[in-house]
């Protein structure tokens, strides 16, 4: 997550690599696309921070908000359905016993 302490400065999370050749692979978490791969990890923090200095001067960091769709999830309606359902209970139990009959059957033959 970029973070902002002050008007000037930002904070950026970057994911350092090493790889099989001991090069060294800076990632900038919150835009992947900005990455180095250098000699040295000093090298590689370097770069990334140049490649970020570059992006931003020709970029504006702005808030934006939005309200959320109220799409409520397709299987909402059925919930509760069941809640004065007399017989309901007694098949979720018959499940659950039937689900657990299955799992010793299946750690017997695990033996």
């Amino acid at each position: 997550m970029i973070s902002s302490q002050s008007a000037n400065i930002l904070d950026f999370n970057i994911l350092l690599e090493k790889d099989n050749t001991g090069k060294e692979t800076a990632i900038v978490l919150e835009i992947p696309e900005c990455r180095i791969t250098s000699d040295t990890r000093q090298q590689a923090l370097d770069g990334v921070r140049q490649l970020l200095a570059e992006r931003l001067a020709k970029a504006e960091i702005v808030s934006l908000q939005m309200e959320l769709p109220s799409n409520p999830h397709p299987w909402m309606k059925f919930a509760g359905m069941f809640k004065d359902d007399p017989l309901f209970a007694e098949i979720a139990e018959d499940i659950r016993k039937q689900r657990h009959e299955t799992e010793q059957e299946s750690s017997a033959s695990d033996v």
